[in-house]
């Protein structure tokens, strides 16, 4: 997402607001892509500013026809772990990697590289994996954490992650399910 916008900002076809505008703007899509508990209908009426009430969408989006339910559940300290774990091997770890050593994968690429000796290896096996992965996911819509990419020699891209801002209160709330 951070580079979306970057050529047309080089090339002074858009300001550097308009261009941070509109990167807010692909969060706010990616967040509701994938808030897929809640009603659609409320969550562009919020948007808007309005209020909406879920019980009188009669199950016309396909949130509610799913019946999916959730309970908010406090995250803070997971995604806290996380961005340590991140911070402790920024640059060299993608993703996936960092859900792996998160929920404690026994993986032989996470032995090798001794990913399996961080603090932060396992904590998160309590949590089901689409879980780690939405709460990542969140994490980087957020801002709070980044993905670059290198190159590799035969001119393929890895992304890995980075810590991209440093919150002294996170607090954060993501549906669990």
């Amino acid at each position: 997402m951070d580079s979306m916008g970057r050529k047309s900002e080089q090339e002074g076809s858009i300001t550097r607001e308009e261009c941070a505008r509109q990167e807010e703007e692909i969060r706010l899509v990616a967040r509701y892509c994938m808030l897929d508990i809640d009603c659609r209908r409320e969550q562009v009426l919020r948007y808007f500013g309005q209020t909406f009430n879920r019980a009188d969408c009669n199950k016309t989006c396909d949130n509610c026809i799913s019946g999916r339910v959730g309970s908010p559940k406090d995250l803070t300290k997971e995604a806290t772990q996380i961005v340590r774990l991140v911070s402790d091997l920024s640059g060299s770890v993608t993703r996936t990697q960092c859900i792996y050593i998160y929920r404690g994968a026994k993986t032989k690429e996470v032995r090798d590289r001794g990913w399996d000796s961080s603090p932060y290896f396992g904590q998160g096996s309590h949590l089901e994996q689409n879980t780690v992965e939405r709460l990542v996911n969140f994490l980087l819509i957020d801002q709070i954490l980044a993905e670059f990419a290198v190159a590799n020699k035969g001119g393929f891209h890895t992304d890995y992650l980075k810590v991209r801002c440093t919150c002294g209160n996170l607090a954060l709330l993501v549906d669990a399910r």
